[in-house]
């Protein structure tokens, strides 16, 4: 069951967390006539950093190209707020040139209890112009940024912008929660993936100091506290569902065996049985 915008509203900080959403966006955006990241049944992500190849004629090698405006904003800020580093005034630009690709961190962390799944698409702004992103699962337990490759498949360059949404993030509720521990991944294992197919681990150091950067802002640690406290109320509540059979099969129990007790007394009594 695809998640709502009503759905999100309910949900949010309950089932799933995303550190940038605000929910009340929605509401004014559309009585402003302003497009707003929240959609009816999904959520734009930003693009918090980018990174991609370049072929360096002169020294024979490649070279890589990357934005380091909110590496550069945290490090003259480390107690930035999520609102200093998700301000949209300085977006750097970034260029993807035809019939080539890059590799996109979001700015956003999600959190996904294990009642929870994801899919992310391609909008379709993006997709119009030739970018083509693969629909990724995101599965239940899974905490952190999204790591994933656009590729360039037309004629001209695509200019993208540092802060810009980028992907829809589409929320699914499931009919039976997972174990909370049947996955519980994280960026780092993406990146290790990255680190496997990649010819430099020059580009896994890069995604890794991005990810450090923005992970030791206060905004990131009270995000992880947020999150932390989702998982510890969905586990009491899987708890609680798990023991609920057996205190009512109990119940039960107790008022058939006292049915037959208060049976097996009178039966007795007016059968002139002492």
């Amino acid at each position: 069951m695809i998640l709502s915008y009503d759905d999100y509203k309910e949900q949010c900080d309950k089932t799933f967390a995303i550190n940038t959403l605000i929910l009340d966006d929605y509401e004014k955006n559309k009585e402003n006539g302003k497009r707003s990241a929240l959609t009816p049944i999904g959520y734009d992500l930003k693009i918090g950093f980018a990174i991609r190849k370049i072929y360096n004629i002169k020294d024979n090698k490649y070279d890589y190209i990357h934005t380091e405006n909110i590496i550069k904003n945290i490090r003259e800020n480390p107690n930035a707020k999520l609102d200093d580093i998700d301000n949209k005034d300085d977006q750097e630009e970034f260029i993807i040139p035809a019939q080539s690709g890059a590799i996109i961190v979001t700015l956003d962390d999600i959190y996904l209890s294990n009642k929870i799944a994801g899919t992310i698409h391609a909008r379709a702004t993006l997709s119009a112009k030739g970018l083509i992103i693969n629909p990724l699962t995101i599965d239940p337990n899974y905490r952190g940024k999204l790591i994933f490759y656009v590729y360039n498949s037309s004629h001209l360059d695509i200019k993208l912008k540092e802060k810009e949404e980028i992907i829809t993030l589409i929320l699914h509720k499931l009919i039976t929660s997972t174990a909370h521990e049947a996955y519980n991944r994280n960026e780092q294992d993406i990146l290790s993936k990255y680190l496997k197919y990649e010819d430099s681990a020059e580009v896994h150091g890069m995604l890794a100091e991005y990810m450090k950067a923005v992970n030791e802002t206060i905004s990131h640690q009270n995000f992880e506290d947020k999150c932390s406290k989702i998982n510890h109320k969905v586990l009491q509540d899987d708890i609680m569902k798990q023991e609920k059979p057996n205190i009512e099969r109990d119940i039960k129990i107790g008022i058939i065996k006292s049915a037959g007790i208060w049976i097996i007394t009178i039966v007795k009594r007016y059968s002139g049985f002492q």
